[in-house]
């Protein structure tokens, strides 16, 4: 169970594997999620673009698949990767 005021969330490099959890959407507190260099797959989910308050979203290294959700609405966004 996660709480719902996380706001950094960094599991980079650490082997996961599947699919990113739709839960992690819920986290909408959320400034700060480093999900790269694992073994992911699926999509990005659309709810990240719920994440108001993010500045750092990194997802890049993995096998991820589909369309980038629009972040449009992420103003305080600095910095995002999802490449290969």
């Amino acid at each position: 169970l996660l709480h719902p005021t996380l706001n950094r969330l960094e599991l980079q490099s650490n082997l996961l594997t599947g699919s990113i959890p739709e839960e992690l959407g819920l986290l909408t507190l959320m400034s700060d999620l480093r999900l790269s260099a694992n073994n992911l797959t699926g999509t990005i989910v659309s709810e990240f673009t719920q994440f108001t308050e993010s500045k750092f979203l990194y997802f890049e290294n993995n096998s991820l698949v589909g369309t980038i959700p629009p972040f449009g609405n992420l103003t305080r966004l600095k910095d995002f990767r999802a490449g290969f």
